[in-house]
C-alpha cells in the first residue's frame, strides 16, 4: 500500500463496508498524528468530513490541529469541518485563531467559514474576525479586499507561510506589475492612508476568483518570476 494514498484506501474501504467508522476513525487518528506527509494529512481531514464524524475524539483532534499543527495548510483544512461538525465547540479554538494565527492562508478559511454561517454566536464571532484583520492590515474599510491580494501573493510565490498585513511593499509590487483597469494601486493606498469615503468594491470585483483570473491567470508566469526573484533578493 502506497503511503500517499493511505487516506482514500481507508476512505474507499469504508464505503465497501470493509471496516467500521470507528476502525476508520482510530486509523485517519493515526494518519494525522505520525505522518509528515501534507497532502496525506490534508486528506484525512477532509475524508473526516464526509464522513460527517462528529465524536468527542475527532473534536480534539481536530482542535490540536488548528491550535498547533506547524502547517499553515493543514491548519486552514481543519477550519471548514470543525465548524461545520462542531459549530459550537468550535467557537473558542476559532476566536483563539482569529486573535493568535496571522497566516493568510488559515485567516481566509475562517473569513469564508464565518461569511456562510449565520447565528448570534458565529455573528459575534464575525465582528472579531473584522476587528482583528483591521487591526492587522491596518485599514478601516475593506479588509477582505486586503486579505485577497495577500492570498494571490501567497500562490505566486508558493509560500503558504505568508503572514496578513506583514508585507504590504511586496503586494504593492505584484499590484503595479498590471495594468489597474479598477483603480486599484490608489485605492489601496487611499485606504492605508485612514480613507473611508469610498464606495464599496461590488462583490463580483472583490473577492478571491476574481483577483485569480486578473493576476494569475492574465500575468503569470511573468508575474510569478517577478515574485520570485524579488523573495529571493529580500530574503
Amino acid at each position: 500500500m502506497k503511503r500517499t494514498l493511505l487516506p482514500i484506501k481507508i476512505y474507499k474501504n469504508i464505503l465497501r463496508n470493509n471496516i467500521t467508522l470507528d476502525t476508520a476513525t482510530n486509523m485517519l487518528i493515526s494518519v494525522l498524528e505520525k505522518s509528515d506527509n501534507i497532502q496525506q494529512r490534508r486528506e484525512c481531514v477532509e475524508i473526516m468530513g464526509k464522513l460527517g464524524l462528529k465524536t468527542i475524539t475527532l473534536f480534539k483532534v481536530l482542535e490540536n490541529i488548528l491550535l498547533s499543527d506547524e502547517n499553515p495548510s493543514v491548519r486552514a483544512s481543519t477550519v471548514k469541518y470543525i465548524g461545520e461538525l462542531f459549530p459550537k465547540r468550535s467557537l473558542v479554538p476559532l476566536n483563539w485563531v482569529i486573535h493568535n494565527d496571522r497566516s493568510v492562508v488559515v485567516l481566509r478559511a475562517i473569513y469564508t467559514l464565518l461569511k456562510n454561517k449565520r447565528s448570534l454566536e458565529y455573528d459575534s464571532l464575525n465582528k472579531q474576525m473584522m476587528i482583528q484583520l483591521q487591526y492587522l492590515y491596518e485599514v478601516k474599510k475593506e479588509v477582505s479586499l486586503f486579505l485577497n491580494l495577500d492570498i494571490i501573493y501567497s500562490e505566486l510565490s508558493y509560500n503558504i507561510y505568508f503572514e496578513a498585513g506583514q508585507q504590504w511593499h511586496r503586494v504593492m509590487n505584484m499590484v503595479k506589475t498590471y495594468k489597474d483597469p479598477i483603480g486599484l494601486i490608489p485605492r489601496l493606498y487611499y485606504l492605508k492612508a485612514g480613507g473611508t469615503l469610498l464606495n464599496l468594491l461590488p462583490h463580483s470585483i472583490n473577492n478571491l476568483d476574481f483577483f485569480r483570473s486578473l493576476f494569475i491567470k492574465k500575468n503569470a508566469p511573468n508575474i510569478s518570476l517577478k515574485i520570485k526573484n524579488e523573495s529571493i533578493k529580500i530574503h
